[in-house]
């Protein structure tokens, strides 16, 4: 049973709820959150303390347990099956990665808040897979710069060490490929940023989001809905249009980085 259809059946509105666990000790937050199956309502009122601007007794507790044993488990995996590394020597890069700022007045762990709780994803799974996901991303691009991920042997065939898909369906390693069989890998990852720095603010902001940083289109929306001007408002908008305003503009902007590409 749902968070809301329990909350239906015992006549308890989610204003009530939230209430009923806006103070209680982070000792019951732990449990809820961290059983085989973590209540909803709990990982939102966690969510809810780590991000508050103003630090309390509750918030530090929320923030400290955060950083700590709810996340180190995860960051210990990342490191040994990703980045070769202890768990802690991620922590700051971690912290950076959850807390990028929405606008000029920052959300402090920012990143929790595009959690959603969809298709039944508990909160650890979700910060679990975007966090993996940006290590290993980060892990990619520092092989390519080091020119170990991909080579040019001498019958121009491309040796791969790594799975040939995992590149490919990345559009930032495609447009390194195409520019390296021809000007070497450094060269063209310089070429790239280079073009890069030439497309205007929003363009970058796109490519990096949606291509180097591999957001998904709704949390991709999350921080670039504002750059949108759309003829309805954004409140109406269903998550297929996200979808699909997200995948027009990171077309666009890679199209028009292609172009500077090409000059």
């Amino acid at each position: 049973m749902d968070t809301n259809a329990m909350l239906l059946r015992n006549n308890i509105s989610q204003e009530q709820a939230d209430k009923s666990i806006s103070t209680v000790d982070i000792k019951v937050i732990r449990a809820k959150v961290l059983c085989k199956c973590p209540i909803v309502m709990y990982e939102f009122e966690f969510i809810r303390r780590i991000t508050q601007k103003e630090i309390t007794k509750l918030v530090s507790d929320a923030r400290t347990f955060f950083l700590g044993d709810y996340s180190m488990p995860m960051l210990n995996a990342i490191g040994r099956e990703v980045c070769c590394c202890q768990g802690d020597e991620l922590l700051g890069e971690y912290y950076e990665f959850i807390s990028r700022p929405d606008s000029d007045t920052a959300t402090p762990f920012y990143k929790l808040t595009l959690y959603k709780n969809r298709n039944g994803a508990d909160l650890l799974t979700y910060v679990s897979t975007i966090t993996t996901r940006y290590f290993r991303r980060i892990q990619m691009k520092k092989a390519a710069e080091k020119e170990q991920m991909v080579s040019i042997d001498e019958g121009n065939r491309l040796a791969i060490t790594f799975s040939g898909n995992e590149v490919i369906e990345n559009v930032w390693f495609e447009l390194l490929l195409s520019e390296g069989q021809e000007n070497g890998q450094s060269l063209a990852m310089e070429r790239l940023h280079q073009a890069l720095d030439r497309l205007p603010y929003r363009e970058q902001l796109i490519i990096k989001l949606t291509v180097m940083d591999d957001a998904s289109g709704l949390e991709a929306f999350e921080e670039l809905k504002d750059y949108l001007n759309p003829e309805i408002p954004l409140s109406t908008w269903d998550t297929k249009q996200k979808q699909n305003a997200m995948a027009l503009l990171k077309a666009r902007a890679l199209l028009h980085l292609k172009k500077i590409l090409s000059v």
